[in-house]
């Protein structure tokens, strides 16, 4: 019984946390100040140390990275990183197509790019990395 009301607890808290972030998100018209709180939010609700998110316009092209934990060289990397349907993967040492991330700081082992659609259109991507394994 107090397995199942603990369980209850901790659901609860995670859905206030949710809706805390939701309403934090919709707080500013700013589209800068909202790309920025779309990747802190994603970031405090994976418990992930870095986050991005680019933006693409029309023909394909990176209009628009937001990023936060990471250095200017490092973001630009993760820009150019394929996602398609989505991209998982426990340890970047071990992935060929991110030589480029796991060979400088901040060191990432754990990374997820999740493309974002609008309309069914390609409106970019979502990274959130960690330093720890998954």
């Amino acid at each position: 019984m107090h397995e199942q009301q603990d369980a209850l607890v901790v659901v609860r808290d995670q859905m206030q946390n949710l809706l805390r972030v939701i309403v934090d998100v919709g707080s500013d018209l700013d589209l800068d100040v909202t790309l920025h709180r779309i990747v802190n939010a994603a970031m405090e609700l994976t418990t992930a140390r870095y986050g991005a998110l680019g933006i693409r316009g029309s023909d394909g092209t990176l209009v628009s990275f937001v990023y936060t934990g990471i250095d200017d060289d490092t973001a630009r990397r993760l820009g150019d990183l394929p996602v398609g349907e989505g991209l998982r993967v426990d340890d970047l040492s071990a992935y060929p197509l991110a030589a480029g991330l796991h060979a400088h700081d901040p060191p990432m082992r754990a990374f997820l790019g999740i493309p974002i659609t609008v309309r069914a259109a390609d409106f970019g991507s979502l990274y959130l990395a960690d330093d720890r394994p998954h």
